[in-house]
């Protein structure tokens, strides 16, 4: 029995992806359990290398799942993410990127000619005329009283 688009071939294709996947990670934790162990026991001779080692993944997840979303959320937040430009922005997306437009920093430094990619970041902290493209924009975005132009 078939339930729209699902069928037991692709439920078999998605097994045999996930499996090895599932035998690696664990495999590779163990492998780096071991070597923490060793580590902290030989080479730092501590006496709470046991409890040291027990406690490095629950460390690692919580870096993992708390620093990466919040760096990744705010790359998008100053992103075009759409669904037609999805495989630019996610690490796991199949398909060719293709952004018909510049945001950002990535826009300051093609509509400025003055601008050079390595002093971006210091010239618009500092006004000078790379930032201005970027000001020009980001001030006729918003309203009359927070841009600094008189209402008339």
């Amino acid at each position: 029995m078939e339930f729209s688009g699902l069928s037991v071939d692709i439920v078999l294709n998605t097994l045999g992806q996930l499996v090895p996947l599932l035998i690696g990670v664990i495999l590779g934790i163990v492998v780096l359990e071991v070597a923490l162990y060793q580590f902290l026991t030989k080479v730092v001779k501590s006496k709470h290398a046991l409890p040291y080692t027990l406690l490095a993944p629950a460390i690692i997840a919580l870096v993992v799942f708390m620093i990466y979303p919040l760096v990744f959320n705010v790359a998008l937040a100053f992103s075009d993410l759409k669904r037609s430009t999805f495989p630019c922005y996610s690490p796991v997306a199949i398909g060719e990127c293709e952004l018909d437009h510049t945001y950002g920093v990535d826009y300051a430094v093609k509509t400025s000619p003055t601008c050079s990619s390595g002093s971006v970041m210091a010239k618009l902290s500092v006004g000078d005329a790379c930032s201005a493209p970027l000001i020009r924009r980001f001030r006729s975005c918003l309203p009359a009283r927070f841009s600094g132009r008189s209402r008339m």
